[in-house]
């Protein structure tokens, strides 16, 4: 019974690896997959148009894109606003249609854990000559969302990395057919969900942040949840669901059956157990 509760265990534990997996190379390159796996994404395809309405001697062609739709590798800033930027854990993509899954014209790799700063991308797309009139329109809130947000999504992108390792660990863990070792796999899965849900659970309030301040403001914008994120949640599902199979698992591991020794009557009629000395 002990090996059935573990292998339950092990499947919810390798489901969530494999859904991690998927969620953390969202937005890495313009491959099929990655660029479908979102955690938002951004529309800003009206805001060039709005910023050319506020600013003097601007126009939206100043300030939009207009080179060339092919992927170029690594970050070409400066050149003008795309219609849709798209953000992952560990970097976002820049393209130049909106829609899910839009093949990117650039995606910037920042890094491990970099901060998540959607208006300085924004300002850094726009070529420097008109960065003044970005200013003009953008108010100060939104650069201040840019350091609630940018805090936020340092934090959860460092625990959902620790939660992802503890559950690839979890999963070796349990395929040991010991009673310590179901314990030590209960013991990391419960970590696992800690970590895992408690980072999506940030990001979450962090698009919903970004959701509220981008699109309350009248400059065009407007924030949509990415496939990403939905199935970050699944793999926080997929933890959780593995925590009480291996606790089961222990606690079948451990308990030891009684085993009755058999009696036999003496000739005077008292009962002695099975190897008992006189």
């Amino acid at each position: 019974m002990a090996r059935f509760f573990a292998s339950t265990g092990v499947f919810f534990s390798v489901i969530s690896v494999i859904l991690l997996i998927f969620g953390l190379l969202g937005q890495v390159n313009d491959s099929y997959v990655p660029r479908h796996l979102s955690l938002f994404n951004v529309d800003v395809s009206a805001l060039p148009a709005v910023i050319a309405s506020a600013a003097v001697n601007l126009t939206a062609k100043d300030i939009t894109y207009s080179g060339s739709d092919k992927y170029v590798s690594g970050a070409t800033q400066g050149q003008g606003l795309r219609a849709q930027y798209s953000w992952g854990f560990w970097s976002y993509c820049a393209a130049t249609k909106v829609g899910t899954g839009e093949v990117p014209q650039y995606c910037d790799l920042s890094g491990f854990n970099e901060r998540t700063r959607p208006v300085d991308s924004l300002y850094k797309d726009i070529p420097t000559v008109y960065q003044d009139g970005f200013n003009v329109t953008i108010p100060d809130s939104l650069w201040n969302l840019d350091g609630t947000a940018g805090d936020l999504s340092h934090a959860a992108n460092a625990a959902v990395f620790l939660g992802a390792l503890l559950t690839v660990l979890t999963t070796l863990v349990g395929c040991c057919a010991q009673k310590w070792a179901f314990v030590l796999s209960a013991v990391l899965a419960a970590l696992s969900f800690v970590f895992v849900g408690a980072g999506t659970a940030v990001y979450t309030a962090v698009v919903m942040k970004a959701q509220d301040a981008l699109t309350g403001n009248a400059l065009g914008i407007k924030v949509s949840i990415g496939y990403g994120l939905w199935i970050m949640w699944g793999a926080t599902a997929g933890v959780l669901l593995a925590v009480l199979p291996y606790f089961l698992a222990c606690c079948a591991g451990f308990r030891k059956k009684k085993e009755v020794s058999p009696t036999f009557v003496r000739p005077s009629g008292t009962y002695v157990r099975m190897g008992e000395r006189n």
